[in-house]
């Protein structure tokens, strides 16, 4: 749903996405020097079957208008609390039959994570849970009035430099790292902490006017 197909298999079986390493070699040294890995593109293909029956053509164009925009939300029955966030990336060959016809979707997960199905809230000091296996990024979102608020995030400290009266709202978004005021890019009053919530739990102190907005990512 909503493409009216029937999924046959999905290449979903893979443990980890690929890595790209990054190394450097020392002529006359052993082996070489590790700067880190970090994870590629992931596909997600589908192999897919229509039902008997069909108007080909129509079809086709349904097809085709589902599949773009390019960026999709996939949820699969059988693990409904994870969502994979991908783009179709590639070519689709038809095996057309006289009323039917099966094909593959090429997907590409750009992010090769899969996220939380429901986002999760926290207002107010307490523990934010990461119940995924990687860090996850933090949509931090703090409300007036308050003079120069500051936050605790595990071992950071968050603080925005400034007067907000009422109705005026900061948010800080820890993985593109942005600062709004209002709406208005507000970096320059913010002292550059941008925390990732790691797998577990983080104990957090902020004011009843300070929302925490996540979601678990899993590998």
């Amino acid at each position: 749903s909503p493409l009216g197909v029937k999924v046959l298999r999905d290449s979903r079986e893979e443990l980890l996405p690929s890595t790209r390493d990054t190394t450097e070699t020392i002529p006359g040294k052993h082996g070489e020097i590790d700067f880190g890995s970090t994870f590629n593109a992931r596909p997600l293909e589908l192999h897919v079957v229509t039902p008997e029956g069909i108007d080909k053509g129509p079809t086709k164009r349904k097809l085709a208008g589902y599949l773009f925009p390019r960026n999709k939300t996939l949820i699969f029955l059988d693990d409904p609390e994870k969502v994979y966030n991908v783009k179709y990336a590639g070519k689709i060959d038809l095996n057309q039959y006289y009323n039917w016809f099966e094909f593959t979707i090429p997907f590409k997960m750009t992010m090769p994570f899969l996220e939380g199905a429901f986002e999760q809230t926290l207002h107010g000091a307490g523990t934010l849970i990461n119940e995924g296996t990687i860090e996850t990024s933090l949509t931090i979102e703090i409300a007036g009035p308050a003079t120069d608020p500051t936050i605790q995030i595990g071992d950071k400290t968050l603080k925005y430099t400034g007067i907000l009266a009422s109705g005026d709202v900061v948010v800080i978004k820890t993985e593109p790292m942005t600062v709004t005021y209002n709406g208005v890019n507000a970096l320059a009053n913010y002292n550059n902490e941008f925390p990732l919530l790691y797998p577990g739990e983080t104990p957090v102190t902020a004011g009843d006017n300070v929302t925490f907005r996540w979601r678990s990512r899993w590998l």
